[in-house]
């Protein structure tokens, strides 16, 4: 057997029918199809695998993307496709791929690893659930009528240049490449569900976009950007088709003025964490030293996080915190936050220090929307 090892182009036939029959046993979709850029064979330094007399035995998957987080730009490992052989599994093959990405991410200055699921597997190697975001539901029976400004269409290109201005408005979002985008606007199928892209539409003018996948009669906002009370306001449109009972949308913890046209419109919501997945820092050291323009714009200077070795420490003024790093998902938490509001509990209880930190964290987190597919 050889491994970790970057897929060879003439295994990609092995390769895609692992996933297959992992992720689509019911023959339902194809993985190639549905996650095409994943799984191109440009991506292949990407694709670790361990294989077996030209048979794919296990398989990590990631595509490394630029996002912005509150307007500071880093760079993010997408996470997914992890699979092994049943004829293979239980000799830790997986786990061995997913320290190999580990270590290829901090070689190709990733500084975030955003892992497609929450099997103990990612969370015994440091990945942890965290973040807080909110889940709306909008029912048929409790809509209203939108007002006579706003609308919607189905996505058409002539709006295409409309729409990277708009995005370019969202201060946490992964970058959308306008070639790659337009793709993923006219897919009409992902994860056995439909999905429709529209325009929103405000005093005849183009106010966002969103992407919404239909599945067993719900409709699923995938993605969305622009004007949140017109996006708001708009709902109702995409319950007006007969078999379709809800509208679920995931909302940042952060997005204050979503939620609160939201709660304006009577919508409740809960709380919780990352709607998708796990997170890992991959160095926190140089993630910190990106935040800097962050740190000066929430006026917090002199605040500072260095990482050595598996020891973390904090400086604020005249304060020093310091902590074994561990796993690192203590500190994940802390910058992400958590739905329980418990990330504090590894910080001292007072000080100038704690409340710096508070004042920063937690930060909005990058849902990766379509552009995963």
């Amino acid at each position: 057997m050889r491994g970790p090892i970057s897929i060879p182009k003439s295994l990609f036939p092995s390769l895609i029918n692992l996933v297959n029959r992992t992720f689509r046993s019911d023959g339902i979709g194809r993985m190639e199809e549905e996650y095409a850029f994943l799984f191109d064979k440009n991506n292949r330094k990407n694709i670790l695998v361990f294989e077996d007399q030209r048979r794919i035995a296990a398989v990590v998957s990631y595509l490394c993307e630029d996002v912005w987080i509150e307007k500071t730009r880093f760079k993010m490992a997408l996470v997914g496709g992890v699979a092994t052989d049943e004829q293979y599994r239980g000799q830790g093959l997986a786990t061995r791929l997913m320290e190999r990405a580990f270590q290829n991410c901090l070689k190709q200055s990733i500084d975030l690893m955003y892992i497609s699921g929450t099997r103990n597997l990612y969370q015994r190697l440091g990945c942890t659930v965290c973040g807080k975001f909110y889940t709306a539901i909008l029912k048929k029976e409790k809509t209203w009528n939108p007002r006579p400004e706003l609308g919607i269409r189905p996505y058409h290109e002539k709006d295409f240049s409309k729409y990277l201005p708009i995005i370019e408005t969202e201060s946490t979002r992964i970058h959308h490449a306008p070639e790659r985008f337009k793709q993923l606007l006219r897919k009409n199928h992902f994860e056995k569900s439909q999905q429709k892209s529209f325009t929103i539409i405000r005093k005849n003018q183009v106010a966002g976009y969103l992407v919404v996948g239909l599945s067993e009669n719900k409709n699923e906002i995938r993605e969305y950007a622009g004007d949140r009370k017109a996006l708001v306001g708009v709902l109702p449109l995409l319950l007006e088709t007969p078999d379709c009972s809800e509208v679920k949308i995931f909302i940042s913890g952060t997005d204050r003025n979503l939620l609160n046209s939201l709660e304006n419109k009577g919508i409740p919501f809960t709380l919780g964490p990352l709607p998708k997945g796990t997170v890992k820092v991959i160095h926190f050291g140089r993630f910190f030293k990106k935040l800097k323009p962050l740190l000066i714009k929430k006026e917090i200077r002199g605040l500072s996080l260095s990482q050595r070795q598996n020891r973390i420490l904090l400086k604020y003024r005249d304060e020093n915190f310091q902590k074994e790093l561990g796993e690192g998902t203590w500190l994940t938490r802390i910058i992400f936050g958590t739905p329980e509001g418990n990330e504090w509990k590894s910080l001292p209880d007072e000080g100038l220090l704690v409340e710096a930190v508070k004042k920063i964290f937690p930060l909005s987190f990058p849902e990766y929307g379509i552009y995963y597919t």
